[in-house]
């Protein structure tokens, strides 16, 4: 898995191994309280590009996002602003 930067959005890619190459890409959103590394299995033949979401990974995550105050606080702002 591969972090990669275009200006302020960052994300990461995951190729697919060369054996089952495809030029399809699957891009994943995760879920809340979620992390782009539970996805690298997905690569299996696939390019695969997970954005990397604000207050999730290394985007200043929130010690516990499924908190009532930090649902409240940040759930909204998660979506609108990744």
């Amino acid at each position: 898995m591969k972090k990669n930067s275009i200006h302020s959005f960052h994300y990461y890619s995951i190729e697919p191994n060369k054996q089952n190459e495809s030029n399809k890409v699957i891009i994943i959103y995760h879920g809340w309280g979620g992390s782009a590394h539970g996805y690298r299995d997905l690569a299996e033949g696939f390019k695969v590009i997970i954005p990397e979401i604000v207050y999730h990974d290394t985007r200043h995550p929130l010690a516990d996002p499924f908190e009532p105050k930090n649902v409240q606080a940040y759930f909204w702002e998660t979506i609108m602003i990744t």
